[in-house]
């Protein structure tokens, strides 16, 4: 239900800091959309629906899922914020401090016995929400969340059909996305069982380490491209994409590349032998963040741009091929786990290509040397 809002928020605030009405905004839209999502879950819970949408999971548990899903979300949002105000090292510096106090309490939790699926959940709302004081802490010592009669919005009906006309063609890209993303974790779950479930989401969190050293700088080149293009200097887009695109991309592959060759250590590092089953299936997850760099990087182009129905464009092609890739590989094939890994390392290489394709004649780039360094990158990473 963010439906690309998100990107909108973020790359409008980035273009012009003074307008703080849209925080005041987008703070209203993120208390509609938690309601909109307890409203649905109460819906399926009175009608009966529970069990079909979600086999196999206590109720419980859905709620709880509800609560940690809007904060981990709202979590996003601030982060946006301190990345549109050019506050990124001091926010990288607070999560790393967080995440050490985090990591201390977590372990608490764990010698006292004291940790089961409620308690996870109970520990990620003091995590998050503390994070959370201390970004709202911040702001208002730099200033941001201090002049209250800036956050007042004017014209609010203006601001509501600015972020429509953004986003009117991310509602149905998110739309699908969603559908197709519950799709395949439904059908995994159905066909699957618990157990391969688990191991997708196993390897789909150690795959996304890799991310981790190139995900920092998607939102600064994301501002980048915002200011340039507000600008129309398409000049300096092009030199911030040929410098930092073929980069980032072959730190992603470096490492992914040694997350799959090294699967069986990583798991044994991780988790115990319930897990070694995950091995396949983290061995073809391991590649997926090769080109979900490229997607994240090359994609903020089209939401800087305000190009998003070329977004919404390709997903229409991609995500209904992507549904049938699932269907066959998981439920005809009977691949599990491993299957949604091949359907989702596959549709995100092509994704990102036809992203490609059409950044490289906006920016009048050299395709086929993108395409040649994606090969070379990785065969390199291979000998190392």
């Amino acid at each position: 239900l963010d439906m690309g809002s998100s990107i909108a928020f973020f790359t409008k605030l980035s273009a012009k800091h003074s307008r703080k009405e849209l925080i005041t905004f987008y703070f209203f839209y993120t208390i509609v959309v938690f309601s909109l999502l307890l409203f649905f879950l109460f819906f399926i819970q009175q009608f009966g629906f529970v069990e079909l949408a979600f086999p196999q999971i206590p109720h419980e548990y859905i709620f709880l899922g509800l609560v940690f899903g809007f904060l981990t979300w709202l979590t996003q949002i601030f982060i946006k914020i301190s990345d549109a105000y050019a506050l990124t090292v001091s926010v990288e510096l607070i999560k790393l401090g967080h995440k050490a106090v985090s990591l201390l309490l977590l372990l608490a939790f764990i010698s006292l016995s004291f940790f089961d699926v409620e308690k996870y959940f109970l520990y990620h709302y003091l995590s998050l929400g503390s994070f959370l004081i201390v970004l709202v802490w911040l702001y208002r010592k730099k200033g941001i969340f201090k002049d209250k009669t800036a956050f007042s919005i004017k014209n609010p009906k203006s601001v509501l059909k600015e972020f429509v006309t953004y986003c009117s063609p991310l509602v149905s890209y998110n739309l699908l996305g969603l559908i197709v993303g519950f799709f395949d974790i439904w059908l995994l779950q159905k066909y699957g069982g618990a157990e391969q479930t688990g191991f997708y989401g196993l390897a789909f969190s150690l795959a996304a380490m890799c991310f981790l050293f190139t995900s920092a700088m998607t939102p600064i080149i994301t501002r980048e491209f915002s200011k340039s293009y507000e600008h129309k200097d398409l000049q300096t887009m092009q030199k911030l994409f040929y410098r930092y695109i073929p980069m980032l991309y072959s730190v992603a592959a470096f490492f992914s590349l040694f997350i799959m060759v090294q699967s069986n250590n990583v798991l044994s590092i991780f988790t115990d032998e319930k897990f070694q089953g995950a091995e396949i299936v983290l061995m073809v997850m391991a590649l997926y963040p090769i080109h979900q760099t490229y997607g994240q990087l090359s994609g903020s182009i089209f939401y800087a741009t305000g190009d998003t129905k070329k977004m919404r464009n390709i997903s229409f092609f991609t995500q209904p091929l992507g549904l049938l890739l699932s269907f066959l590989l998981i439920y005809v094939f009977d691949f599990g786990a491993v299957g949604l890994a091949i359907k989702m390392v596959i549709i995100q290489l092509l994704g990102t290509n036809i992203q490609l394709y059409f950044n490289a004649k906006l920016l009048d780039l050299d395709l086929k040397y993108f395409l040649w360094h994606q090969i070379y990158s990785i065969i390199f990473s291979m000998f190392r």
